[in-house]
């Protein structure tokens, strides 16, 4: 289920789509379901509300240089025996000199700090990439990283 959060309702999500997604995995069309978005918090109410067994969660920038946030979760995807993925580990480029799109979900004021980090990295001869993808992949408890090609 990709980017929960635009369902018109969480309901439909829980009593339509994962219903649906179970019987696709006990037909042997697929082997595992998982849910992914931005909010940790509606991941959360996800898990905790189905009545399908969910195998896998993945959310974005939320294990980066400027958001850790997903880390507070991982103790309870663990708990729910979901794999981990943590997605965008350079924050939808934001923690690159690429350019940045206009819909990120981000803060004006982080997309401000995080400008302002790659400008000070480039200006030390340091690329905030590595240093991005090296900090994510030293977090415990996340099962796979997906990182941007771009």
């Amino acid at each position: 289920v990709h980017d929960l959060e635009f369902a018109s309702s969480l309901d439909i999500v829980l009593h339509e789509t994962l219903p649906a997604l179970k019987r696709i995995k006990e037909a042997g069309k697929a082997r595992f379901i998982g849910i992914t978005g931005y909010p940790l918090g509606k991941l959360r109410e996800v898990v905790e509300r189905s009545t399908v067994k969910i195998d896998l969660v993945l959310s974005y920038c939320r294990c980066t240089l400027f958001d850790q946030s997903l880390l507070e979760h991982v103790p309870f995807f663990q708990k729910h025996g979901l794999g981990i993925i943590n997605a965008a580990n350079l924050g939808m480029s934001l923690l690159t000199e690429q350019e940045i799109p206009k819909w990120h979900p981000v803060t004006p004021e982080i997309r401000a700090a995080c400008a302002e980090a790659v400008r000070y990295c480039k200006d030390q001869g340091v690329d905030i990439s590595k240093l991005a993808v090296c900090f994510s992949l030293n977090q415990l408890g996340i099962d796979t990283h997906l990182t941007g090609m771009a």
